[in-house]
């Protein structure tokens, strides 16, 4: 049997949804008011996401990250709900 290969779509994916907190509370503490910069590694981390997922389902016998996939979308999505909470709340 021969070993996973390791998705790297995934992690990528969590990491830039990482990267957008981080890029959020900076540019919001310099500027006050910009937020498509945050918004941009968002949706480049939502298509990695969805494609680390898709690959994962549809080669499960290649690729890991059966349990590590939906932890990783849930988590970024839970991140993505906080930045837009304190958006919405800073009006």
């Amino acid at each position: 049997m021969a070993a996973k290969l390791w998705n790297w779509r995934l992690w990528a994916g969590f990491g830039l949804s990482i990267g957008a907190l981080v890029a959020y509370g900076f540019f919001v503490n310099e500027t006050r008011a910009v937020f498509w910069p945050a918004l941009l590694l968002f949706v480049v981390a939502a298509v990695l996401l969805v494609s680390g997922l898709k690959r994962r389902s549809r080669e499960p016998e290649l690729y890991r990250g059966k349990i590590a996939g939906p932890v990783l979308t849930t988590l970024s999505v839970l991140i993505f709900g906080a930045v837009w909470i304190c958006r919405l709340s800073s009006f």
